[in-house]
């Protein structure tokens, strides 16, 4: 009796480039992946593309990446969108992710470092060089306001602290049995 191999859930990905080329060259790096299906898209063909899991969107000049991303997220806004370009800068990666993109991945990137990326981005991460995260967290967390807290720590923040002001919590206890 043969032992059942498990599969992995099958990742659709579409690719939308204008260059089918470069369609030819996604798909013959993916060749091995069994779990990776490529489908090249036009934006017009994303609307009905439902099984889509991910897109890849070819950074190239005399397009707007962010209109572009915009337009998908109209037609699909669970869309995960992970933009591939040449030499970008972080401020063009972070702004990217910014505008909704869930990964950035280099074309100069190893076949390795892509398909990791398409798996990561698939399963709900975030995929760009770890300089741009890093300075995506100093700058939030060095924003005069902070970051925002979640509803259920606010929800539980209210419940657990005592509702005091600030001074008084912060004044010693007039009594010295107390705490």
């Amino acid at each position: 009796m043969k032992a059942a191999v498990a599969r992995k859930p099958l990742i659709r990905v579409a690719v939308v480039e204008s260059d089918p080329l470069r369609f030819v060259g996604f798909r013959a790096l993916f060749d091995t992946e069994l779990d990776l299906e490529l489908v090249s898209a036009s934006l017009a063909d994303l609307s009905q593309l439902q099984s889509i899991d991910l897109v890849l969107l070819g950074n190239r000049g005399g397009q707007n990446l962010y209109d572009i991303m915009a337009s998908m997220k109209a037609v699909r806004p669970d869309l995960r969108i992970i933009v591939t370009g040449s030499g970008m800068d972080d401020e063009s990666v972070l702004k990217a992710i910014a505008a909704g993109a869930k990964g950035y991945v280099d074309e100069a990137a190893s076949p390795a470092e892509f398909i990791q990326a398409l798996r990561i981005v698939n399963q709900g991460s975030v995929w760009a060089p770890r300089r741009v995260l890093s300075t995506f967290i100093e700058r939030v967390s060095s924003s005069p306001a902070g970051l925002p807290l979640p509803t259920a720590r606010r929800k539980f923040s209210r419940c657990w602290l005592p509702a005091a002001p600030t001074k008084r919590l912060a004044q010693p206890s007039a009594s010295k049995n107390e705490p």
